[in-house]
């Protein structure tokens, strides 16, 4: 998911299983130097995850071998996602990044973001050389739309408690198999609500 496009440059992805979250969010730090955050939430209410932020640091990428021991985690704060719908959330967070006391105050913040599309939606063929291809783009564009309203139904049912985790990620899993299948836009960066 990204911010508004008046604050490109930043982002957080999600990765979703059962009623957990795991994010990673890279923005900067205070001096502007490349910083990546990450978080572990939980549900906490239909369709908002809350949890802790984190920075890690540990060995270098190229260390041979590499020592998991070394790794170190740090909580730096707390955040929540708060989905909307499909595509839209807020991401509400308090961070206090260790930095010299001078600097030393916690930042609080939300911030509106939006799922990220990949592929844009592709209209029917409408010449007359497409015309035996344009059937089948027609059904192609039929299929998709009805895999998406398909996917929001399952997220509405889900944010209100109707259906529960276990049936929503089957049935959310069947979608993915039909719109692979179906030579679609295929999978985007998230899943909203999910």
């Amino acid at each position: 998911m990204l911010p508004a496009s008046s604050e490109s440059g930043w982002g957080i992805n999600f990765t979703h299983q059962g009623d957990t979250i795991f994010a990673t969010w890279f923005t900067y730090d205070l001096s502007g130097k490349p910083l990546w955050l990450a978080m572990s939430a939980t549900k906490s209410a239909p369709g908002v995850y809350t949890g802790d932020v984190f920075v890690t640091s540990g060995p270098p990428f190229n260390a041979v071998p590499f020592s998991p021991g070394a790794v170190t985690e740090t909580t730096v704060g707390t955040a929540t996602i708060t989905f909307s719908d499909a595509t839209h959330a807020t991401f509400a967070y308090t961070i206090d990044l260790p930095t010299p006391a001078a600097l030393k105050s916690a930042i609080t913040q939300t911030k509106n973001i939006v799922r990220q599309e990949f592929a844009a939606h592709l209209k029917p063929a409408t010449s007359v050389e497409a015309e035996g291809s344009s059937r089948e783009s027609d059904h192609e564009t039929v299929h998709q739309r009805a895999i998406a309203a398909a996917r929001q139904a399952i997220l509405e049912m889900r944010s209100t408690d109707d259906i529960g985790d276990d049936a929503f990620h089957q049935l959310e899993e069947e979608l993915d198999w039909l719109e692979m299948g179906s030579g679609g836009r295929g999978s985007q960066d998230v899943r909203s609500d999910s």
